[in-house]
């Protein structure tokens, strides 16, 4: 019944407890990485974006609430969904930057995040079999939203395993082991069945 306390925030949560722990009590010496000017430029241009839309909450027509199409309609809720959120994204990434940065090894880091991504695009695969939808019907305009159920709009899911497919083929061209090779393979073709299926643009 708590609001915002889903586990993805809990683990969030926890992470930064266990770097500020580990910096004041761990042995060895944690490296933090370097945000660059880029990265800071882009923070900074949305916190003074979220806060300049936030005083203008009052300007949002009402149907848009009604419509569901936004699930705020005061300045807090504004800061908490369009600022706080993407913040969060950022937060989550630094994070496994510092993870890895310290990391003996960094191959064990991409082992869950292929299996997630296979996971969910083999989530988009059996839904869409078991659903019995043509493949024009799913390339439609109207069925955008088709996906949606899952948690995620459609263009949302392509973006996500574009992003995992990217990483895993530019793995495969440095990764010297067969066995290795041959599962990133096989990692790639799942994630070409599942962004075809998101028709995303």
């Amino acid at each position: 019944g708590i609001k915002g306390m889903n586990p993805l925030n809990v683990v969030l949560a926890m992470s930064i407890m266990s770097l500020v722990l580990a910096l004041f009590f761990a042995r060895q010496k944690i490296i933090l990485p370097k945000l660059p000017k880029a990265y800071k430029i882009y923070i900074a241009a949305l916190v003074l974006c979220g806060l300049h839309g936030a005083m203008s909450v009052g300007l949002i027509p009402p149907r848009y609430k009604l419509l569901e199409l936004v699930a705020f309609d005061t300045p807090i809720g504004y800061v908490r969904d369009v600022l706080l959120k993407p913040i969060i994204i950022l937060l989550t990434g630094y994070l496994l930057a510092v993870a890895v940065a310290n990391a003996k090894s960094t191959r064990r880091y991409l082992i869950p995040l292929f299996s997630g991504a296979i996971l969910l695009a083999l989530v988009v695969i059996g839904y869409v079999a078991a659903s019995g939808v043509s493949l024009s019907t799913l390339a439609s305009s109207q069925a955008r939203g088709f996906l949606s159920v899952l948690g995620a709009h459609a263009n949302e899911l392509g973006f996500m395993f574009n992003m995992a497919f990217a990483l895993a083929l530019f793995c495969f061209f440095y990764i010297e082991s067969v066995a290795a090779r041959l599962s990133l393979l096989a990692v790639l073709g799942i994630l070409t069945v599942g962004v075809a299926l998101t028709f995303s643009r």
